[in-house]
């Protein structure tokens, strides 16, 4: 079971990294992922994709020049409901 999890998270997390898109990465993964869901495996996913990412949001920002205080701020506003739950938990 629990590798059947983390095939779920990596897909999820995979998927959202790939297209910037955690919602999708969760929907994804909801459909060919996992033979069965369960709310706990579905926040683990929200986690992941959210980690991946911001990390990934960081490391652009870096690229560019920009400083940290830049990712709140586009993470707010090319990802909405990812976003609220990041802000909300972390401010």
């Amino acid at each position: 079971r629990s590798r059947r999890d983390f095939a779920a998270i990596g897909t999820s997390a995979g998927v959202a990294a790939a297209f910037t898109s955690p919602i999708g990465g969760i929907l994804f993964a909801m459909e060919e992922g996992s033979s069965f869901w369960s709310i706990q495996l579905m926040w683990k996913c929200v986690n992941a994709t959210a980690t991946t990412l911001l990390a990934w949001f960081f490391l652009e920002s870096a690229k560019k020049g920009f400083g940290p205080q830049t990712i709140p701020l586009k993470f707010a506003l090319q990802n909405g409901e990812t976003s609220f739950i990041f802000i909300s938990v972390h401010y």
